[in-house]
């Protein structure tokens, strides 16, 4: 069984502007999502583009932690959203001022690659977070992947196709779409690096709904582990 990857890859810059986050009225949330494309020409209608926010000099956001993410615009104008848990994630409040850059999307077909196992769903690269220990980002992006998992937690396993590693364990959705976790005890087992290549493979396709009860079960069957071994050492003193 063979594998080929599409990409999505920044292309040819188009343009960029100053852009004033305003207040959202009438709205749960405060800050508006809606970007308007005025200034710039060459960005079209229903068409998906590369976004980079930017620092415009002094800022009360630091942008650079924000990496460059795909958007479409919308069918009647050109204008497009920025994601809401961008916007909360990191704090941007109306009255905000970001330089933003937009980029046509290139896709690149990557080259066919022989999968290792029949169970693969398939493989993503490794994100570099210089705010984790290890230097990657806690999780996988990959939309086929995180269509599969769904609203569960599914037992999966990792394999690093570079050193052929592999450890397993429950995985769920994270709020950002198409990503998904990628614990650090994982990224420990497998060696992982930013920019490695991860396989993510089916283990029976074993799904779990109810995490907090089986978190309390699993503390309590570590608990009743912890107390027998504590009885054992203390019989076992008492009689010697």
């Amino acid at each position: 069984m063979v594998v080929a990857m599409a990409e999505k890859k920044k292309g040819e810059a188009i343009g960029s502007f100053r852009h004033t986050f305003a207040r959202n009225e009438g709205s749960d949330h405060p800050v508006q999502q809606t970007v308007y494309v005025n200034t710039i020409g060459g960005v079209e209608k229903d068409t998906e583009y590369f976004v980079e926010l930017k620092n415009p000099g002094k800022s009360a956001v630091d942008f650079s932690e924000i990496e460059p993410f795909i958007v479409k615009t919308h069918n009647g104008q050109t204008s497009f959203s920025i994601p809401l848990e961008i916007i909360k994630e990191h704090g941007i409040l109306t009255g905000h001022c970001a330089i933003i850059k937009i980029y046509e999307v290139n896709e690149v077909e990557a080259p066919t690659i022989e999968c290792t196992d029949s169970s693969l769903i398939g493989r993503a690269e490794v994100s570099s977070d210089a705010s984790m220990t290890d230097g990657c980002h806690s999780a996988l992006r990959n939309k086929h992947i995180s269509s599969y998992i769904g609203d569960d937690e599914v037992y999966l396993k990792f394999r690093n196709l570079k050193n052929g590693k592999d450890a397993s364990a429950y995985i769920s959705q994270n709020a950002r779409e198409y990503e998904f976790s990628f614990p650090i005890s994982v990224r420990k087992a497998i060696d992982a690096e930013p920019g490695d290549l991860i396989e993510v493979i089916s283990n029976g396709d074993e799904r779990r709904e109810c995490t907090e009860n089986i978190d309390r079960d699993e503390k309590i069957d570590e608990m009743y582990e912890m107390v027998s071994e504590l009885y054992d050492a203390y019989t076992a003193a008492k009689n010697d």
